[in-house]
Order: structure tokens, then C-alpha cells, then sequence
């Protein structure tokens, strides 16, 4: 925004000189025409910076076009590069919190920044699967089958979806916690929502310790307080395929309450007994492209 600044100065410092040098090479004129003279100076000036206006907007304009343009090539390389997960690593403690369950995430779009900001939500919300993405945060709000778009920047809810077929606070996590509705982004670059609306055969909501979405693939881990634990269940939600990919899964502190895929990072981001945590992942090295 800095470099936008100084060269909206030089435009608008280039333009005032040529409407001022202008004037100065021409003959003193009677003191009647004065406030003439004044009052058109300052209405080309007004047009020079209106000009400079125009011209700074526009550039930012095409700026953000290419950036979207860039981000949409990004999206389309990881996707067309997708494979499944192969190994689970050992997690990374960040920090501690005050509250035994919770959410944390990051943008996977980056578009944001870095802002320490508090936000009052105008809908309380279920769960702990959150989730942000560029200027919106995703969440399922109290006791409902909505989920709520809101803008970080305005403040404002942008839209309320309601989720066909989903009951409030009837299906959950092995953890309970009006978990019933998971939010997610992955590489496929759209949202996907776990819920008791989907069909996952042998594998009912209430039985998984908790679940992700990477590549377009739910991964389900097995349980959420047992500290040596697995991924005992996949599912292609493009194609139907269930298998039991039998990855283990390191459940340091004996609570997970969430877990989250990042696609710009590939980590997971997990709330583990007030512990804030990620886990590195390994995916497999053959060709199978999920589409």
C-alpha cells in the first residue's frame, strides 16, 4: 500500500506542477480577474487528484485480479497433485490455553495478515470445528442446522446456510460437545461438512475420535482419548471408496477435541487438552489423483 502512496504523490505532484507552471508563465492579471484565475486553479487541481484517484484504484483492482488469478493456479496444481496420506508425525506443541476444548486454525489462503484482533460473534456457535478462510469464518451456529458466513473485515454475516437433513446437537464425537457439524476446506477448494447426513457404512459419527478432510478424503481417527491411537477409516467423497488406511496417530495429551486440515501448510491443526498442536504429514508418492 506504501509504494501505491508515493506514486500516487509523484502522479498528483507531476500533474499540480505542469497546472502551477502553467500559470506561472503567464502575465500578471488585473486584480478583477483574480478570483477568477483562483477558482480555476483549484478545479483543475480537484480533476488532477479525481485523476490520480481513478488511476491508483484502478491499479489495485488489477493487482487483486492477478492475485486471485495466482491463487486460483495454486489451488488447481494441488489439487491435480493430490495423494493420500501415507504417515502421521509426532506433534508439535505451540502453546497452552485456559479452556480443556477449543479450535485454532490459519488461513490457508494468507490473505489476512497478521491481526491480533477480538471479534464478538452476533450468534453463538456448536462444536470446535471452526473454520477461517481468507476474510470469512465458517461456523455452526448454537442449536441449529445454519451454517454462518461471516466477514472479518466488515463484521458483518455475509449468509446463513442451513444443512439439509442435519438435526442440531443429535449426533456427535466419542467427546460429546455439540460436535455434530465439521467444518472444513481442503485442496478441492470448498467446503465439506461431516455430519450424520453422510453415509460412511460401518463407520457412525459417534464411534470416530474425531475426523479431516484432506485431498477430498475424510480420514477418521479412531479415538480421542486414547494416547497411541490410528486412522482407521478413509472416505473418497467422490468416489465412495471406504478403507481402513491404519495410520497411527500420536493423541499426546489424551483429549483431542479438533482437528483440522491446513492445504497451504499440509499440517493438521489440533486442540489436544488445552494444548495447541499441529502434526506433520507425509502423502504418498504415486500418481493417485484424487479429482
Amino acid at each position: 500500500m506504501f509504494r501505491y502512496l508515493s506514486l500516487f504523490c509523484l502522479q498528483l505532484g507531476l500533474l499540480l506542477g505542469d497546472v502551477l507552471g502553467n500559470a506561472s508563465i503567464k502575465p500578471r492579471a488585473k486584480r478583477a480577474s483574480h478570483h477568477r484565475s483562483h477558482s480555476s486553479k483549484l478545479s483543475v487541481k480537484d480533476l488532477a487528484l479525481e485523476l490520480a484517484k481513478k488511476h491508483l484504484l484502478k491499479m489495485i483492482i488489477d493487482e487483486q485480479h492477478d492475485l486471485d488469478k495466482a491463487k486460483e493456479s495454486i489451488y488447481i496444481l494441488e489439487r491435480d497433485h493430490c495423494t493420500n496420506i501415507k504417515s502421521v508425525g509426532k506433534p508439535v506443541t505451540h502453546n497452552a490455553r485456559y479452556y480443556y476444548q477449543g479450535a485454532w486454525m490459519k488461513d490457508p489462503l494468507g490473505i489476512m495478515g497478521v491481526i491480533h484482533k477480538t471479534y464478538k460473534l452476533p450468534y453463538t456457535w456448536d462444536g470446535t470445528e471452526e473454520w477461517c478462510n481468507g476474510p470469512f469464518l465458517y461456523y455452526n451456529r448454537a442449536n441449529t442446522p445454519y451454517i454462518v458466513k461471516y466477514n472479518l473485515k466488515t463484521e458483518r454475516v455475509e449468509a446463513q446456510i442451513s444443512v439439509s437433513g442435519y438435526t442440531a446437537r443429535r449426533n456427535y464425537y466419542q467427546w460429546g460437545g455439540y460436535s455434530g457439524m465439521d467444518l472444513a476446506v481442503d485442496e478441492q477448494g470448498c467446503g465439506n461438512v461431516v455430519t450424520h447426513t453422510y453415509t460412511l457404512g460401518t463407520e457412525p459419527m459417534s464411534s470416530m475420535g474425531n475426523a479431516f478432510v484432506a485431498c477430498g478424503v475424510i480420514y477418521c481417527i479412531d479415538n480421542y482419548n486414547s494416547k497411541p491411537t490410528t486412522i482407521n477409516f478413509a472416505y473418497d467423497t467422490k468416489t465412495g471408496k471406504q478403507w481402513n488406511p491404519n495410520i497411527q496417530f500420536t493423541n499426546q495429551y489424551g483429549y483431542l477435541s479438533m482437528v483440522d486440515y491446513n492445504p497451504r501448510e499440509k499440517v493438521l491443526y489440533a486442540w489436544n487438552a488445552r494444548r495447541q498442536v499441529t502434526y506433520p504429514l507425509t502423502f504418498e508418492e504415486t500418481l493417485d489423483l484424487c479429482y
